[in-house]
């Protein structure tokens, strides 16, 4: 069951750092008032703020919250990680937000849809860099088959 879970929490970081690439190229062009796909852009953040929230990080809650019950000097690095996928959902609700203002025709400036874009981009790169580098590889020590049997159910 451990290698379900993580191959799942892998394959999810995966595809966001590909759609992050896709992103922060049609943010580019938005910043340099080039041809930017903003459909696409709105499509990537409806992705990204439904999926993550309903899925991903339930089962990264759920894996935390085993961790915490096994070691509970770990609260320190797994506060930080709930804090991030709150920080995350408020970030990327700001981006949609704004492209949807966009999608609807109001005037957006360029650059606070760039900036935007790149808040969110840039926080969500760090996060899962921060769990694949320190998170995951302290789950996968310290969780029981029997942990990750209660996370994958």
């Amino acid at each position: 069951m451990k290698e379900t879970v993580q191959n799942q929490l892998g394959l999810d970081h995966r595809n966001a750092a590909w759609l992050l690439d896709v992103m922060d190229r049609e943010a580019a062009l938005v910043r340099d008032a080039g041809d930017a796909n903003i459909e696409l852009l709105h499509d990537v953040m409806l992705y990204m703020t439904k999926y993550p929230d309903a899925v991903h990080h339930r089962l990264e809650d759920l894996m935390f919250r085993s961790l915490l019950a096994r070691q509970p000097d770990t609260l320190d690095v797994l506060g930080r990680m709930f804090d991030e996928h709150q920080e995350l959902s408020r970030s990327g609700g700001v981006f949609l937000d704004t492209l949807r203002h966009v999608v609807d025709g109001a005037l957006v400036e360029r650059q606070a849809l760039f900036d935007a874009a790149h808040t969110y981009s840039s926080l969500l790169r760090t996060h899962m860099v921060y769990e694949n580098e320190t998170v995951f590889p302290l789950a996968d020590a310290l969780l029981t088959e029997k942990d990750w049997v209660d996370v994958a159910a």
